[in-house]
């Protein structure tokens, strides 16, 4: 019997940031006092990811490091919401590592969009992560990066090469993809960013990496 890998859920909400040098304002924000207890340096780490361009926006799939090939689908795209003084979308992904594609029984149609992607970019990541745990109406906690829990929120900000252009990133992935953490998630977010008021993030540059990527291609980058 083909194995059915049981798939991730995830809440998400991402900006891009077309620029050689950050504003100094990321870097104080990454480092900001976000949580009730005390505040931890982010982690630091650099990775290159090679992904599939698909033709569609709401599916992705990349292998990190030649390791499992990583596909997401994304099952609700577009929610628009205010972040206090930001912008952007909310998007709802399931997302399975696996080792063959053809074997691993996803949803065909996903398989075959992946299937089809002719075009495969490098992209260079220096990553500053941390990990905030999430519940609905609980103040925000600070977790230590092994630290499990049933719940929690990924906060990121990355440093992007791609094609020889530079770019940055904010990216917030809650797991999973309940209703404690979608009542918890947008306020969790807002309160995240609201020491980010040096820069505005706008709902035109808020997206996941599928649809950055299909951009990119199509204007000639």
């Amino acid at each position: 019997m083909t194995s059915v890998p049981k798939p991730l859920t995830s809440v998400e909400v991402r900006w891009f940031i077309s620029a050689a040098d950050p504003p100094d304002a990321l870097g104080d924000w990454i480092a900001a006092d976000w949580s009730a207890d005390s505040k931890r340096s982010p982690n630091e780490e650099t990775r290159t990811d090679s992904y599939l361009v698909t033709a569609d926006a709401g599916v992705g799939a990349k292998r990190r490091d030649q390791r499992q090939l990583e596909v997401k689908y994304r099952r609700e795209a577009g929610q628009t919401r205010d972040f206090g003084r930001h912008e952007g979308r909310i998007e709802r992904w399931m997302k399975w590592s696996v080792d063959n594609l053809e074997a691993a029984a996803l949803p065909r149609d996903v398989v075959s969009k992946v299937q089809e992607a002719r075009v495969r970019i490098d992209v260079r990541k220096t990553r500053w992560l941390r990990r905030l745990a999430i519940d609905a109406g609980a103040p925000i906690r600070e977790l230590p990066p092994d630290q499990w829990v049933d719940r929690a929120v990924g906060v990121e900000l990355t440093r992007i090469v791609a094609r020889e252009q530079q770019w940055w990133s904010i990216g917030f992935e809650a797991f999973p993809d309940d209703e404690t953490v979608g009542r918890a998630f947008a306020p969790t977010v807002t309160r995240v960013l609201d020491p980010l008021r040096a820069i505005k993030l706008t709902l035109s540059s808020s997206m996941g990496y599928p649809e950055w990527l299909i951009r990119m291609l199509n204007a000639g980058c």
